[in-house]
């Protein structure tokens, strides 16, 4: 299939695993704060089950032209300088409820997709069904250069739902640029007190980008009829921008994707004795800016070196770890050894052992813990 959609600039999968986060709601208010900085914006709605787009934004048909060449070209709509299509747009399904299975929702909305006649956007906010179906599966596969932003709540189910989002996307090898959590907290009018009715400082949606080193985007608390928007939207919608350009630097110097190293059991160092540094770390008062952090690392090579880890970083730094400091063994579990170490997403590790279980590790914490740090050519 060709791919019409590579003159749109950034390319970004709204998803969550749950239904009901208020994800669709989200996509159109950020759009609309893209938009108020002057970029071309476009939204396209791939929930063909659930369509919300339309009726948010008020778009209701999709326009059909003839090119210069002759051909037909279907056109998405145009409400407020925003470019809007959906499954949902198409004449047989105004009044007809999509019933398809999943094969064929997901080629009615991959074709859809690649057949409008897009302009050159700057960012195209793609509104995914949730879970992870062939939907979802389907899109990443004609659109390569799709990156994900994953919508989530505080609540315990939601936060459940995301993470098999995340390792989906980490499986498909498919960058996951922030998380945001919605409907964080409710603030009455008039008061400056916030009721976190889903969630708190143990579950929420900054513990779960912070376990996979994911950068959290911020908070959008539950917000009024009388009041649709608010500062937040714009707070996250400059934030998601800043996170496209860092990772488009990142993606320049070629880091290492979708990796597997097996470990050799026969160099692992069976006395080691060493205490990894707590990562039990409590939400921000207020959450900071990604983009104010380190330039996003990546890894160029990874190798097992006797019982070291060798880590080549796209900083032209190398770290020499003791799997072992950032893994340890509880002392009942004497047993267990490092089986192999994959990457997961473009953020951590994932360190399988022999007793089953995995755990994963971000760059920024095994860089801390690094033995012998050195800059290579």
């Amino acid at each position: 299939m060709r791919d019409p959609l590579t003159h749109i600039t950034h390319i970004v999968g709204m998803a969550s695993g749950k239904g009901g986060t208020g994800k669709s709601t989200t996509v159109v208010n950020l759009a609309s704060s893209l938009q108020n900085t002057g970029l071309k914006v476009g939204i396209y709605d791939a929930d063909i089950h659930g369509s919300s787009i339309p009726q948010l934004t008020g778009a209701s048909h999709l326009d059909v032209t003839e090119s210069k060449e002759g051909s037909q070209m279907i056109l998405p709509a145009q409400t407020g300088g925003m470019e809007i299509a959906s499954a949902a747009m198409i004449p047989a399904l105004h009044s007809t409820p999509a019933m398809f299975r999943g094969p064929m929702a997901a080629k009615i909305v991959t074709d859809l997709v690649c057949s409008l006649n897009w302009s050159s956007l700057d960012v195209l906010l793609i509104d995914l069904p949730p879970g992870t179906g062939d939907v979802p599966m389907s899109l990443i596969e004609v659109i390569p250069q799709m990156q994900i932003c994953v919508i989530t709540t505080g609540h315990i189910l939601s936060l459940n739902e995301a993470r098999g989002t995340i390792d989906m996307f980490h499986i498909l090898d498919v960058p996951i640029i922030g998380m945001i959590e919605n409907m964080s907290y409710f603030e009455p009018p008039e008061s400056t007190i916030r009721y976190r009715i889903f969630g708190d400082d143990q579950q929420s949606g900054w513990t779960l980008a912070h376990q996979y080193g994911i950068p959290f985007l911020g908070e959008i608390p539950i917000i009024t009829k009388s009041a649709p928007t608010h500062p937040a939207h714009e707070l996250i919608s400059s934030r998601l921008l800043k996170q496209l350009h860092r990772q488009a630097t990142l993606e320049k110097k070629h880091p290492l994707r979708g990796f597997e190293l097996t470990w050799d059991k026969t160099d692992q160092n069976h006395d080691a004795d060493l205490i990894r540094p707590s990562t039990d770390q409590q939400p921000p008062s207020s959450t900071p800016d990604p983009s104010d952090e380190d330039p996003l690392i990546g890894i160029t090579d990874i190798k097992q070196h006797q019982e070291m880890l060798r880590i080549h970083w796209t900083d032209h730094t190398t770290s020499v770890v003791n799997p072992m400091m950032i893994n340890p063994r509880p002392a009942d579990e004497s047993q267990r050894q490092i089986q192999k170490i994959t990457s997961a997403g473009q953020y951590a590790l994932r360190i399988h052992t022999t007793d089953g279980s995995t755990q994963i590790y971000t760059f920024g914490h095994i860089r801390t813990l690094n033995l012998s740090p050195h800059r290579h050519s």
